[in-house]
């Protein structure tokens, strides 16, 4: 079925389940009157989820109606949310009238980063098996020479860390089809040695 949007938006983004059976798609939506006021919105099955000041173009829908996405809010926060459970938040440090850097503002089950981590993009997998979800998160910790951390996490929790995780193909985690195995490779910044790591194993 489709939807009509009103003048000042565009739908961005479309991406459907591996079924065929559930439709996600992102929408920027501008007040025709005041092209400065803009809201974004994730849209599973006709349902818009919240607005934001900004959906990032990579989100994941699986089977089961399961999808997870990133989203930044008016005050420069970025969420990692997967349908309404918030995986992962990056505080923005720099806005001091930021209402998350008070503890008691933030959703109860998100760890929380400072803002010079970001989510390698790419990495972002839903398993077809139990629809958890795969990402890393990465910063730079030292220069010249430059050196990475990054942080390997499973449905909101952290797995391992590593120096620069150099993912296959530049930041993608591989779920096989069943969803019962799990490969990714890492780079170490000091060696220069790349490990590929299957189902948690080098």
């Amino acid at each position: 079925i489709g939807k009509q949007y009103p003048q000042g938006s565009r739908i961005l983004f479309l991406e459907f389940s591996p079924d065929g059976k559930s439709l996600a798609y992102t929408v920027e939506k501008t007040d025709p009157t005041d092209w400065s006021k803009k809201e974004e919105y994730l849209v599973v099955n006709g349902k818009e989820y919240w607005p934001w000041a900004w959906v990032s173009a990579n989100f994941k829908i699986s089977n089961n109606n399961i999808f997870v996405y990133q989203a930044t809010d008016t005050y420069g926060n970025r969420h990692l949310i997967k349908n309404d459970t918030y995986l992962q938040t990056v505080i923005n440090t720099y806005r001091a009238d930021n209402p998350l850097l008070q503890d008691q503002h933030m959703p109860s089950e998100s760890p929380k980063m400072d803002l010079t981590f970001w989510m390698q993009n790419k990495s972002l997998q839903i398993n077809p098996l139990n629809g958890k979800v795969f990402y890393i998160f990465s910063k730079i910790i030292q220069t010249n020479p430059t050196k990475w951390m990054s942080i390997v996490n499973y449905d909101g929790a952290p797995q391992t860390y590593y120096g620069f995780v150099n993912l296959a193909n530049w930041g993608k985690g591989i779920f096989s089809p069943d969803g019962r195995h799990l490969v990714y490779s890492y780079r170490d910044d000091t060696s220069w040695k790349t490990s590929l790591v299957i189902d948690g194993k080098e």
